[in-house]
């Protein structure tokens, strides 16, 4: 699992640089109109996944725990051109339907929507198997020509034009998607001893459907605050809040190692202690990882002044991410190992309700970003909850969840009272007394962790 975990950080080390650049210099050169734009195509995307019907879901149950290597070419040959085929039946669908209603948007989405998913399959592939190095090129290789070419269009062809960014988003992610698709069949030599198979599609979503019901609905409930600004607020309101957004994923890139490497160890059946192990160390990343919010704050108030007003709920964003390591690399992950789609999907159901209920009751008493962001971060807190009620058997300890509110409310009060070096200094001191007092024993081990992995690399 070491391992994993490096492999996988090493890859989001590039993909923070990547998304760091990209979520700072995009809207700093284009309007706030077309960055509005820009991010609405982004937030459609984002539902990309439904339309594989739960086929890549049921791959992803079938491989979970398995050796790539070790797997039937024959039987994985299958299940990829079939998939191929179900995607490029629903591009060709999706592309009509926008020709006819001339939505350019649509038409754009069509192709987002087949490279997304192909993409999709590819990771989840890699992340059942504990590919993680593949996993890593398979996450950056996009981003990077994404980054390259929305440079070019902002340095060397200068256009405001939303539409030029987001087919460049598109087109890359197709032509990448294809590169990679070659790329696996040159490894394993397989791709040739696939057959079109009813079977194939019937297994895949029957197994998988109740899965990616539940990505899906994990989907509609992080996009959830989203909707609520575009639909009550302003353009300008949805630019600064979808800016903020944009900071929450560069701290993404410090979480998903967590969320990706988790499902295959927990497929390995780990026992007790070395989940709660696992869980402490995650939390104590996740206080970590927020402080990133900090150095966002200093960047808004010293470059980028028209975007100042992100800074209201960057920080509240950001503090859910604390809640959400627990839920969705822990818990998640073993309700997905186990096979418990079932209770994944009731559970984000229920999550969907609870955050739409938030949303419209603070918005009703405030009708303003912050209210959304804070209706964002009570809705993780009580999911994470929910989840140690739920699961008494590896849940935190009484001083534990005192050490989490703790780190809470110092965050908050550092984020929104200090200048930001200030309030950074302060919320990483107090981070560092909460650990060492309350989480001592994981605190102890996550030095020998370090040591290790520091000696691993001079060596």
């Amino acid at each position: 699992m070491k391992k994993g975990l490096i492999s996988v950080m090493m890859a989001n080390v590039i993909c923070l640089i990547i998304n760091v650049l990209t979520n700072f210099l995009v809207p700093k050169y284009v309007s706030i109109e077309s960055y509005s734009l820009i991010k609405t195509y982004t937030l459609y995307i984002g539902y990309a996944g439904f339309f594989s019907l739960g086929y890549n879901d049921g791959m992803y149950l079938k491989y979970g725990g398995k050796d790539l290597n070790s797997l039937n070419k024959k039987d994985l040959a299958d299940n990829l051109i079939n998939y191929i085929i179900l995607i490029s039946l629903i591009l060709v669908i999706t592309f009509t339907v926008g020709c006819v209603l001339n939505d350019i948007i649509l038409i754009a989405f069509s192709f987002g929507m087949f490279s997304y998913n192909i993409l999709g399959y590819l990771k989840s592939l890699y992340q059942a198997t504990g590919e993680f190095s593949s996993y890593g090129k398979a996450l950056n290789a996009e981003k990077i020509f994404v980054f390259v070419f929305t440079l070019c269009l902002i340095f060397i062809v200068g256009t405001d034009n939303a539409n030029w960014y987001i087919w460049t988003q598109v087109i890359v992610g197709v032509i990448i998607a294809m590169w990679l698709f070659v790329r696996l069949d040159k490894k394993m030599y397989f791709l040739s001893l696939g057959r079109i198979k009813l079977a194939e599609f019937k297994d895949n979503i029957s197994s998988g459907i109740i899965l990616m019901l539940g990505n899906f609905s994990s989907s509609i409930f992080t996009g959830l605050d989203r909707w609520f600004v575009k639909f009550l607020l302003t353009t300008i309101d949805f630019a600064m809040y979808s800016f903020a957004v944009s900071m929450e994923s560069v701290i993404n890139t410090f979480i998903s190692p967590i969320t990706v490497a988790m499902y295959n160890y927990f497929c390995k059946n780990p026992n007790k202690d070395d989940i709660i192990k696992v869980k402490k160390m995650s939390l104590i990343w996740g206080f970590i990882v927020i402080g990133a919010a900090f150095p966002a704050k200093f960047i808004l108030e010293c470059f980028l002044s028209n975007y100042i007003l992100a800074n209201s709920v960057i920080f509240l964003l950001f503090a859910a991410q604390v809640f959400y390591i627990i839920v969705k690399g822990i818990y998640v992950n073993i309700y997905k190992a186990e096979k418990k789609q079932n209770l994944y999907l009731k559970q984000m159901i229920a999550m969907i309700c609870v955050g739409s209920i938030l949303n419209a009751i603070l918005f009703f008493f405030f009708r303003n970003m912050i209210a959304i962001a804070a209706a964002t971060l009570i809705t993780a807190g009580i999911w994470m909850y929910f989840c140690e009620a739920t699961n008494n058997n590896i849940s935190f300890t009484i001083k534990e969840h005192l050490g989490i509110i703790i780190v809470i409310i110092v965050y908050l009060f550092c984020g929104y009272n200090f200048k930001a070096i200030v309030g950074f200094f302060v919320y990483i001191s107090t981070v560092f007394v909460i650990i060492f007092t309350l989480f001592h024993s994981t605190f102890i081990y996550v030095i020998s962790f370090f040591k290790s992995f520091l000696k691993k690399i001079s060596n």
